[in-house]
């Protein structure tokens, strides 16, 4: 029997080797999944689509899974150990920004974007051609807010302790965000049509100034997820409030 199993994520197109009976949070930690609930098995944020392999299913974990509505063919990846070759989707990769020439599927339309990834650990904007999906400039930082907690139970926790710690921890992203703007613009000067912004449901809830309170305790969850608008004024960027 080999001492090791081939695991293929996708959308990445990278191929990990992984000691077989390792669990698979392990394995795939360093690629930037975060696990928001310190991979107890309770939040459901770091589940994986199996296309093809098996994982098995202790007691745990098909009651989160139900819970969740994900089966049959998602897994948690803090409770699944790799015992045979397989390939998955991770699903935090769904709105990653591109960072290279690789080719994907779009509509074309007239005028440049800016998209951005608030990761918890950095934050990554590409100015983008909306005609031709290319980028045309781009900007990185590391997250500012890890001064005040290297990971997202950390932050949550300086968040709810007041509604100070909570509004600086939500200026320091818009801020780093907003300088990105600026610079990416003057780079390749020319209006903006639009910002799109991805993150995690924390980086969300920071981003826009909402409460993470639900995100800090069982079940993880909070009725606040979905899509918001801002404009630039309202976010503090008045230097590019006419974008």
């Amino acid at each position: 029997m080999k001492k090791t199993c081939t695991v293929t994520l996708v959308p990445l197109g990278r191929t990990l080797q992984v000691a077989r009976g390792a669990l698979l949070s392990d394995a795939i930690h360093d690629l930037g999944i975060e696990f928001p609930c310190g991979g107890k098995g309770i939040c459901g944020n770091c589940k994986v689509k199996l296309l093809a392999g098996e994982i098995a299913l202790s007691p745990q974990h098909r009651t989160v899974l139900e819970r969740k509505g994900l089966l049959p063919g998602w897994r948690l990846a803090c409770l699944s150990r790799v015992e045979e070759d397989l390939t998955i989707e991770v699903a935090q990769f769904d709105n990653i920004v591109l960072a290279d020439e690789t080719p994907f599927r779009f509509t074309p339309r007239e005028g440049r974007g800016i998209a951005v990834d608030l990761g918890s650990t950095t934050i990554v904007s590409q100015l983008l051609d909306l005609s031709t999906g290319r980028v045309q400039a781009v900007q990185t930082d590391i997250n500012p807010q890890a001064r005040h907690g290297a990971d997202i139970m950390s932050r949550i926790s300086y968040a709810i302790q007041s509604e100070e710690h909570a509004a600086r921890l939500t200026t320091l992203v818009r801020e780093t965000v907003g300088r990105h703007v600026l610079t990416l613009t003057a780079q390749a000067p020319g209006p903006i049509d639009r910002i799109r912004i991805v993150g995690n449901s924390v980086m969300h809830h920071l981003f826009c100034g909402l409460d993470v309170g639900p995100l800090a305790a069982y079940p993880f969850e909070s009725p606040d997820n979905g899509m918001r608008h801002f404009s630039a004024a309202e976010l503090g960027w008045l230097e590019v409030s006419g974008t």
